[in-house]
């Protein structure tokens, strides 16, 4: 714990301490970052959409053994053929 304080203090100094970055973003880093963010709130959206289906699935809402999603081979078999 003592090696991760003096880290941290370390790190916190050579940021306090440090002149002027004269550094270049140039303008694909600036697009990478929005593909980034779109990609993280797709992501988000996705997981939790999973999250709500298993919920709804849970508690009786969702699409269950008897719901709308069956293959053609269940109905096939079903119906004699």
């Amino acid at each position: 714990m003592t090696q991760l304080k003096s880290v941290a203090l370390i790190s916190l100094l050579c940021i306090a301490i440090s002149k002027t970055a004269y550094a270049y973003v140039d303008p694909g880093s600036g697009s990478l970052l929005i593909q980034l963010l779109i990609a993280m709130s797709v992501g988000v959206m996705f997981y939790f959409r999973t999250i709500r289906d298993k919920l709804k699935k849970l508690v009786g809402f969702g699409k269950g053994p008897s719901g709308g999603s069956e293959d053609a081979d269940d109905r096939e078999s079903r119906e004699g053929r």
